[in-house]
């Protein structure tokens, strides 16, 4: 017998639901929302004739802390320490004995620890007491060794054969990244759900409508799921373990995986397996609450990113570069205006030489003797002389209007820079 009440359910075990406590709280639900829903719909409908079953990998002492520290269902059976011990939550917090002796059968766990010292010193690296547990060896995995390889799968092979050499029945469990335990043969969280539901089964009756599995049960899954109407589930946002672990399932299981994150993942499979009704108004409820919880983390990625945009660019004065930018301009105009006026200055001589091309067509229109042509050359020179030296003179008094003129544009610049 499990629960120190015999006659808690007079007409049978409906349903035994099994839920990893990662599941539980959603940082994004700050208020506890799902959880709460979560929970009266339990006191209200399921506590009567279901079986609630929590699996966590923290000792009883830090889950009673972390219970009080947040609006948890109290279960009324814990798995705890890789499944290598379970308590009866009705009264109190009671070690189940049974489950206890079972797996210390041929277990040793000095000898394990000194196999591991002797034999691999540098591969596994024992972790601090404060993470160890009574009946599991806690290691950290060195980082030559991958754990997803081939090397891994032969390590753990070879390991587990020594220990069974020295007549210690264990298993070397990886519990994702480079962490390893090794813990007594039949441990495990998916051993501890096949025997409390053989236990449940004697001293009452067997889940009439479904046993619902969400959570990771590496060592043992295989058996467990093989018994009668056990199902297992995978919510949103699950831990990556619980996601490898549920696609590595064959085909010929029956597998469930909601739409709604964590605990609202968790009302959603109940209604599924039709042990809550699907209540429409409550159901439209629970998603407008998570599409607008994903808004608003949308929101808030969306907002960071533009502040993180913003700040990107160097922090200048924007109207103090316009106005260097217009003060530059307004120095270099009166520059480019007299390099435009210096091909003026050498305009004056292509205008001497229209008479000479003149004269030169002139000759060669109208017959003349070489005398009168020597005669008009002579005459022709003074005057141009004449000409070249009155183009000279007239040229500084020139110069001089392009300078007054760059001088006023000057000053009328410099008032409207001012």
């Amino acid at each position: 017998m499990v629960f120190s009440q015999k006659n808690r359910y007079p007409n049978g075990i409906k349903a035994v639901i099994v839920v990893d406590d990662q599941l539980l709280i959603d940082p994004a639900d700050t208020r506890h929302y799902e959880l709460q829903r979560f929970n009266m719909c339990w006191k209200t409908a399921l506590g009567f004739e279901c079986v609630l079953v929590y699996t966590t990998e923290k000792t009883i002492q830090e889950f009673m802390v972390w219970s009080k520290e947040n609006p948890i269902q109290r279960p009324d059976i814990l798995i705890t320490a890789s499944g290598t011990e379970i308590y009866v939550m009705d009264k109190g917090e009671k070690l189940y004995q049974p489950w206890r002796a079972k797996i210390l059968e041929g277990f040793d766990k000095p000898t394990s620890k000194l196999t591991v010292v002797t034999e691999f010193p540098w591969q596994l690296k024992l972790k601090p007491p404060s993470e160890q547990r009574t009946h599991v060896l806690k290691y950290t995995l060195h980082e030559t060794i991958q754990p997803n390889s081939g090397g891994f799968k032969g390590f753990s092979g070879m390991l587990t054969r020594r220990l069974l050499k020295r007549q210690c029945k264990a298993q070397v469990f990886h519990n994702g990244g480079l962490d390893v335990s090794i813990l007594p043969e039949c441990a495990g969280v998916g051993s501890a759900i096949v025997f409390l539901l053989t236990e449940l089964e004697k001293s009452y009756s067997r889940p009439s409508a479904c046993t619902i599995v969400a959570t990771e049960c590496s060592s043992g899954g295989s058996k467990l799921f093989a018994m009668p109407l056990t199902f297992p589930a995978l919510v949103q946002e699950a831990p990556t373990s619980h996601r490898e672990y549920f696609e590595s399932l064959g085909s010929d299981i029956t597998k469930y995986q909601s739409y709604f994150p964590l605990s609202a993942g968790l009302i959603e499979t109940l209604q599924e397996f039709d042990l809550l009704p699907k209540l429409e108004n409550c159901d439209g409820a629970c998603r407008h609450h998570h599409i607008s919880q994903q808004q608003g983390k949308a929101d808030a990625t969306e907002s960071s990113s533009s502040s993180s945009f913003m700040c990107s660019f160097p922090k200048t004065d924007f109207f103090s570069s316009l106005a260097s930018s217009s003060n530059s301009t307004a120095v270099e105009a009166p520059t480019a205006k007299g390099k435009g006026a210096t091909p003026t200055k050498e305009a004056a001589p292509a205008k001497e030489a229209t008479p000479d091309k003149e004269a030169t067509s002139g000759a060669e229109a109208a017959p003349a003797t070489e005398a009168s042509a020597e005669k008009e050359s002579v005459d022709k020179e003074p005057a141009n002389a004449e000409e070249a030296a009155s183009g000279k003179d007239a040229t500084p008094s020139k110069v001089e209007k392009d300078s007054a003129a760059e001088t006023k544009e000057e000053e009328e610049n410099s008032c409207v820079i001012a």
